[in-house]
């Protein structure tokens, strides 16, 4: 009878502990739900005042012929992609991946932010191309107090739209639970496959602080926009201050060349990192040598065959690794230790390859 009793108690006990598991996990899905939605109100928010601001800018670099304006404007009106894409990320990430799409759509925005960086480049070069024959012969900029008005207020959009953006881009973790399963395919010559999909973080709970790189790249541009809003209002003051000055006509040309650094230095490493994701490289984090020295060191692991680290995309990382096994050691007790060894630098999705050396002999 007590030992009866002590079954009925461990299984409430359990029943108890998938209801808060679930109830905890609901919570999170909620939380998340409501992040999302808003970060589609900032970015809607922020795109439609940067875009009104943009085509006024526009404007005004025609009227006033000042090729600073024009430059910052078309920088500016980039940004409006920017938002678009990281508007259109967040809806299509959310469609559940399939057979033809096993991990979904998460690299849509990886995608979007590689053709975003490469129109950039495009823009700065046009840019160069328009500013060199401004610097041999300098116009005359016409309406300066224009020139600094308009300067001005995209320095405060911007300025307001990066703090926007940089409070909405980050969010509180909720509780995280591992959960993980595997299943092996035997074949005739002693070979298996593990495949696994453990959270990357071992079991218990914790609060975490979480930056979304998709908000993130966003925040980038903006910030960038500022600190080049800051030299078209330097520029138009100077302009003001000193008319007459033949000096005063190079200040335009000059900061042009300044954005079109600020756009290269914010590019490029876009760029860079996005055609690394989409090449399957490595990311620098994951210390390759270190991790197979520490396989190597789960007992009952022999041999690394191939091991594979790559990124899906920012912060999701897979890893594939095939190794060759003693007999004398069961293999469910590898699979654990070796998964581990991800578990611990976060890499979530896992597939583990198992070859024993033993060799089966018939009866």
């Amino acid at each position: 009878m007590a030992e009866g009793r002590e079954g009925q108690v461990l299984l409430l006990n359990e029943e108890q502990c998938y209801a808060t598991v679930d109830e905890e996990a609901l919570n999170v899905e909620n939380n998340n739900r409501k992040l999302e939605v808003k970060k589609q109100r900032t970015l809607i928010f922020v795109g439609v005042i940067t875009l009104i601001y943009c085509l006024v800018e526009l404007a005004m670099a025609v009227y006033t012929r000042a090729l600073v304006l024009l430059s910052d404007g078309f920088h500016n009106l980039s940004d409006c992609a920017t938002v678009v894409i990281a508007f259109l990320a967040i809806i299509i990430s959310k469609k559940a991946n399939n057979e033809y799409m096993p991990y979904g759509w998460k690299r849509t925005t990886v995608l979007g932010g590689l053709v975003n960086g490469c129109f950039l480049l495009a823009l700065a070069i046009y840019i160069v191309l328009e500013a060199i024959p401004r610097l041999v012969e300098p116009p005359e900029i016409e309406n300066p107090i224009m020139f600094i008005v308009v300067a001005a207020i995209g320095l405060v959009l911007n300025t307001v739209g990066a703090i926007i953006l940089s409070r909405a881009g980050h969010s509180h973790g909720g509780h995280s639970h591992s959960n993980s399963h595997s299943h092996s395919h035997s074949h005739s010559h002693s070979h298996s496959h593990s495949h696994s999909s453990p959270s990357n973080l071992p079991k218990g709970k914790k609060h975490k602080k979480t930056r979304d790189e998709n908000m993130f790249a966003v925040f980038i541009h903006y910030l960038g926009d500022a600190i080049s809003s800051l030299f078209v209002l330097a520029a138009g003051i100077l302009i003001y201050l000193f008319p007459h000055k033949r000096w005063v006509r190079y200040v335009d040309p000059i900061s042009s060349f300044i954005i079109i650094i600020i756009i290269c230095y914010t590019s490029i490493p876009i760029i860079y990192r996005c055609s690394k994701i989409l090449l399957l490289s490595t990311p620098k984090t994951i210390d390759m040598s270190d991790l197979r020295r520490k396989i190597l060191g789960v007992n009952g692991v022999t041999e690394i065959l191939q091991l594979h680290v790559w990124q899906l995309v920012d912060d999701s990382l897979v890893a594939s690794v095939q190794i060759r096994c003693s007999n004398d050691v069961q293999f469910p007790v590898i699979l654990e230790h070796v998964r581990e060894q991800f578990r611990i630098l976060g890499i979530k999705n896992t597939t583990v390859e198992p070859e024993f050396s033993y060799i089966e002999q018939k009866l």
